[in-house]
């Protein structure tokens, strides 16, 4: 029975890091390019008691022109995003989660304006 179970005294912490990177060249001209992209990631799990409940924050960097050879331009500032979220359980079968990311430098240059954009996301299982 879901409403005998919403109360849990077991926090969970998870942090979880994720690194790629990508060698990509052309097939006309030879141009190539190095993007490096990043992330860490970081979960509290059945937060203030409620079993289910999650909050996560994750910084890292988008992918971007780390270097490359001539023809080929390169960003001069890395770009990043934060992202925070914290996802209520309703019941057994419904989850809503909103939550909100700063993108910085989103053009991978110096002066790019800073976005922040704002989401609900809701989750049903069957």
């Amino acid at each position: 029975d879901w409403s005998s179970d919403v109360c849990s005294s077991d926090l969970n912490f998870s942090l979880n890091a994720n690194v790629g990177y990508t060698m990509a060249s052309a097939n006309v001209g030879g141009n190539t390019a190095n993007i490096p992209q990043y992330s860490l990631n970081g979960t509290l799990e059945n937060v203030f008691g409620r079993k289910g409940d999650k909050f996560g924050i994750t910084v890292g960097a988008l992918p971007y022109v780390a270097s490359a050879s001539s023809g080929v331009n390169t960003n001069n500032a890395t770009p990043y995003a934060v992202e925070a979220l914290y996802s209520y359980q309703v019941n057994k079968n419904l989850s809503v989660q909103p939550g909100v990311v700063v993108y910085a430098n989103s053009n991978g240059f110096d002066g790019s304006p800073t976005t922040v954009a704002a989401y609900v996301k809701t989750t049903f299982n069957f």
